[in-house]
């Protein structure tokens, strides 16, 4: 990190990710290839797990988007690129400029317990169930407009290649005030 810009970035996992995600295809594919079309029952179980995998599809593309946003922040806003990709908003056009608690329905996965507290940021309103806190489900249905920071715990280092849009909290509190960016804390607000 440099002494004007603060970059945050998640781990190298797209490439695992759209690999297992081939992988589902390929075998929904095949599955097509094998069903016996004058068989009702059979029929019906496919279009059930087609309309499942759609879905389990559409999930986990959100979630690799999601998760592969770079971060580059400084005084004058933020630079939020994806593979080549690069949207730039100021700070003042963010709407949603929130320091919340991270929660997880999954909460056994190793990088989505090790971040406990964190800032999210958008350019639109985001409705959650809970002011106080963001969930993964919260964060993967609002892909194309929310990203964020997870604060490092006390006493644990960053992590380079594991970690998910690491900052360390007082290095970040620091630059936002520096650079004049009003953060609201809604840890209290249950």
């Amino acid at each position: 990190m440099g002494e004007e810009k603060m970059t945050a970035k998640a781990p190298v996992q797209a490439a695992v990710t759209i690999l297992v995600l081939c992988m589902g295809i390929g075998y929904e594919i095949w599955g097509l290839q094998q069903i016996d079309w004058s068989n009702p029952e059979s029929i019906i179980l496919m279009i059930i797990l087609s309309a499942v995998m759609i879905i389990t599809i559409w999930y986990v593309l959100c979630s690799v988007f999601e998760r592969n946003k770079k971060l580059i922040m400084d005084k004058e806003g933020c630079i939020v690129s994806i593979w080549g990709y690069k949207k730039a908003y100021k700070w003042e056009e963010l709407c949603v400029k929130q320091i919340v608690y991270n929660t997880s329905i999954s909460s056994r996965r190793s990088y989505d317990t090790q971040y406990i507290e964190g800032v999210i940021f958008s350019p639109q309103p985001v409705k959650r169930k809970y002011p106080a806190y963001i969930t993964y489900c919260e964060r993967t249905r609002y892909w194309k407009t929310l990203f964020y920071v997870n604060f490092v715990l006390e006493g644990k280092k960053k992590q380079p290649y594991m970690g998910l849009h690491e900052v360390e909290k007082e290095e970040f509190l620091s630059k936002m005030q520096e650079w004049g960016v009003e953060l609201e804390d809604m840890r209290e607000k249950k």
